[in-house]
């Protein structure tokens, strides 16, 4: 496809109108793996014990009790495989130094999908002093691999208030209905931090926070606050979060706040209901979100 689309003489003079299908039918078959990729994380918990008693079954009928334990054996085993490979692209590290991390930029035209996943999933370690990476960053936004793009966005965020040349691409991200909103509006509250007057990103994280999709209304209105430092916006869009049917949505809400605090005085009620949820990871969360935002207080009134 990408040769063809370098060189369409090759289709003779058919190759425009061949080419333009093609290319809408890759734009359709990305939107099915993004969201074939959401359906296999919320099914591969029901998936693994569906798959662990069928082998236990398998395992009981044709060996007894030995053929069940080398059942539970080969499940362990791809557990673990699946596991391993899945950190590869899916758990950002704690620090990548620069020296890797251009490394990782130049593998991210590598034709092998795992090489420039795991490179982009590496770009999420780095810190401000890989600030000069930012123009490979920059145009590795536009990748035509989805997910080299969104981890891309997310090292952007990362180098904080240096990245400030990419805050125009970034409202641009927000403001159009690309999937990549809700990891443009993170990086453009980490970026943008106290900037209050930036009226153009506080606009557009604005508009983004009465998104339809949950996520991009949440980290967006936790940008608009992180930017703005008001919460006529963040409050009601984050309350209404923490009171979700949902466990994994409402933990999004104190786990922004207790690793990128400290929480303003006007959320602090809403975190404070969160202390008798029925999630312990969200009581946890908000416990520790609570705790920083007063030590935050004490300082401030010590000093």
């Amino acid at each position: 496809m990408r040769k063809l689309r370098r060189h369409p003489e090759r289709l003779g003079r058919a190759g425009p109108r061949l080419l333009l299908p093609l290319a809408r039918l890759r734009v359709k078959l990305e939107g099915m793996s993004q969201r074939f990729a959401k359906i296999v994380l919320l099914l591969t918990p029901w998936a693994f014990w569906a798959a662990l008693i069928g082998l236990l079954a398998i395992g009981a009928s044709i060996g007894g009790f030995e053929g069940a334990l080398w059942g539970v054996a080969a499940i362990e085993v791809a557990f673990i495989l699946g596991y391993w490979r899945w950190q590869r692209w899916a758990v950002a590290p704690k620090k990548t130094t620069l020296v890797r991390a251009q490394k990782c930029l130049e593998q991210l035209i590598d034709r092998r999908r795992r090489v420039r996943w795991h490179a982009a999933n590496l770009l999420r370690g780095i810190g401000p002093e890989s600030k000069e990476l930012l123009p490979g960053l920059m145009a590795a936004m536009h990748h035509d691999d989805w997910m080299v793009r969104y981890d891309v966005i997310q090292a952007i965020g990362r180098l904080g208030p240096d990245a400030k040349p990419a805050v125009p691409a970034l409202r641009a991200l927000v403001e159009g209905n690309s999937n990549g909103r809700v990891f443009a509006a993170g990086a453009l509250g980490n970026i943008c931090d106290g900037e209050t007057e930036d009226a153009a990103t506080a606009s557009a994280l604005a508009m983004a926070a009465s998104d339809e999709e949950i996520g991009t209304r949440m980290f967006s209105a936790f940008a608009h606050w992180r930017v703005t430092r008001r919460t006529e916006v963040a409050l009601p869009v984050l309350a209404e979060i923490l009171r979700h049917k949902s466990a994994p949505i409402r933990r999004g809400v104190p786990n922004l706040f207790a690793e990128r605090g400290p929480a303003p005085p006007e959320i602090i009620p809403a975190l404070r209901a969160a202390l008798t949820d029925r999630d312990r990871y969200v009581r946890r969360m908000a416990a520790q979100a609570i705790n920083e935002a007063e030590a935050n207080d004490r300082d401030r009134a010590s000093s």
